[in-house]
């Protein structure tokens, strides 16, 4: 019975499409760039 159910979730899956993956986060500063205006303004 197990092996019927996972061949059946199987096939199914083989049927559904790929989700399409989400879009990227807008590009913005890297930590790294927000670590060395931190950095700045401490020295100031």
């Amino acid at each position: 019975v197990g092996f019927v159910l996972f061949m059946i979730v199987k096939g199914y899956n083989k049927t559904k499409k790929p989700k399409e993956e989400a879009p990227a986060a807008p590009a913005g500063p890297s930590e790294i760039d927000l670590l060395k205006e931190i950095r700045d303004a401490l020295k100031k």
